[in-house]
């Protein structure tokens, strides 16, 4: 990088932490999102871009229309780290699930195959027990 950049970067670091005017219109809002991304080190996708929308849409307290870049970036980071937090929940939540589904399966099973074996044994009748008794007398 050279010199010239790096002190470009650098000043805008800076400036990022002054307030500014939210963007109005789709040029200005891709101008401000691609300057955040710049600044920052953010990989320029459509997620991001979303975030940051979501972020200005969020700030509907009129005194406080003004944020500054900084505040954007950290405002999308902590988004970030939310959702990654919540995936982490879910991930867990599922894996629960999945074991009592399996427990619950396993134990409904075992009921199952002890019903089939007691259906599947010859009953005994009473004329069966009859004959026995005749048999043996």
């Amino acid at each position: 990088m050279s010199l010239r950049k790096a002190f470009k970067r650098l000043l805008g670091l800076l400036l990022g932490f002054f307030p500014t005017r939210a963007p109005i219109g789709i040029k200005e809002f891709n101008d401000f999102c691609d300057q955040i991304f710049y600044l920052y080190d953010i990989p320029d996708n459509q997620t991001y871009r979303v975030a940051i929308a979501t972020t200005i849409m969020h700030n509907s307290d009129l005194k406080n229309y003004r944020r500054s870049m900084y505040w954007y970036y950290k405002s999308m980071r902590f988004a970030q780290g939310k959702e990654v937090a919540y995936q982490i929940i879910a991930d867990d939540r599922d894996a629960r699930n999945k074991v009592d589904r399996e427990a619950k399966q396993a134990a409904y099973d075992a009921k199952m195959a002890a019903i089939m074996e007691a259906e599947s044994k010859p009953a005994v009748t009473v004329p069966t027990l009859v004959s026995l008794a005749e048999n043996q007398g």
